[in-house]
């Protein structure tokens, strides 16, 4: 038999074996009895209550959502709390501002049957459940927060401001002044993603302003691998916030985006000012070509977790968040 033909269908055995493999990681089975989501529309609590019963409703908020209701009154949409003798004026005074009101009942509209956004997310904390059994599963808040939060994670809820996924084109998004390229993730198609991605963040990252460049870039690629793992059918540039052409450049300047941490010496560095720049949203990576994403050394980091994971015998994501970043990238043996 001829040696190149031999040799082709051992390289055909080894793709097929490892691609095999790598499906076999992901192929995780749900549990039969698994978690039950629930979810409080605060949107509608404060704005769909006739005038004469909002007290009511405010106590209702109150012992659905505990100290939540506290951040959001108080922090989010900065009204003060029941303590306060101006607390029901400012609330009416809220509820009837004609933007609010107004992004209320566009928000209602799209998000009215919130069922698919339910189901998409029951199954991310369906793995998160398998893969962390002992934390616990948030209480799902949509709300309207006053166009200052997309995502706010907090006490056990994890509150998701609704006017914030209205569309690219929303007309409130222009007016506000929000960048086109923050608006491009404001759709539907992003929500349950955020929702995942911030609840991985709080429940196991803090940052710290001393970090190098390789840990924070390694952290925000466990981020990610953490979200893909809880959404394995997501695609890889939903998950990130980028658009295909975004994803494809990175892809194309990996080698010299890799060579430019590392000839300048940036992998180790702890200058904010110095890193921050390929860490930060924006329309594109400061000192890269005008046509790169945002978050670049984010994206780098995804890569470099990935080539670590393929590595290991199994997904164990706790073990991954306990592995120091240094650790992770020389096993990993990255090559971009």
């Amino acid at each position: 038999m001829n040696n190149n033909y031999l040799i082709t269908l051992n390289c055909l055995f080894f793709l097929l074996f490892f691609s095999c493999r790598e499906e076999e990681k992901w192929n995780i089975p749900v549990p039969e009895n698994g978690v039950e989501l629930s979810v409080f529309r605060l949107d509608s609590a404060v704005f769909k209550v006739e005038d004469d019963i909002v007290e009511q409703s405010v106590g209702f908020i109150y012992n659905e959502l505990s100290s939540f209701a506290d951040i959001y009154f108080r922090g989010i949409i900065k009204i003060g709390d029941t303590s306060m003798a101006s607390f029901y004026n400012n609330l009416s005074m809220f509820r009837n501002d004609n933007d609010m009101r107004q992004s209320f009942k566009d928000a209602y509209t799209l998000y009215q049957d919130f069922s698919p956004y339910k189901q998409a997310l029951t199954e991310a904390f369906n793995y998160y459940k398998y893969y962390f059994p002992n934390k616990h599963i948030p209480k799902i808040v949509p709300c309207i927060t006053g166009y200052n939060y997309a995502i706010l994670a907090a006490d056990s809820v994890l509150g998701i401001g609704l006017e914030m996924f209205m569309g690219k084109n929303y007309k409130y998004y222009a007016l506000i002044g929000f960048p086109l390229y923050k608006a491009e993730m404001m759709d539907s198609t992003h929500l349950v993603t955020e929702a995942v991605k911030s609840w991985v963040q709080t429940e196991f990252f803090e940052e710290s302003e001393n970090e190098e460049l390789l840990t924070k870039m390694i952290n925000a690629g466990k981020i990610y691998f953490i979200t893909e793992a809880l959404m394995p059918k997501k695609d890889d540039h939903v998950i990130i916030g980028y658009t295909p052409e975004q994803w494809k450049w990175c892809e194309e300047n990996r080698i010299n985006m890799w060579a430019h941490w590392v000839d300048n010496k940036l992998l180790y560095s702890t200058i904010s000012k110095d890193i921050m720049k390929y860490l930060n949203d924006g329309p594109f990576t400061p000192g890269f070509p005008r046509e790169s994403p945002s978050r670049t050394a984010a994206w780098m980091g995804w890569m470099i977790v990935k080539a670590y994971m393929q590595k290991q015998n199994k997904i164990d994501l706790q073990a991954l968040i306990n592995t120091d970043a240094k650790s992770i990238l020389k096993q990993s043996k990255f090559k971009p």
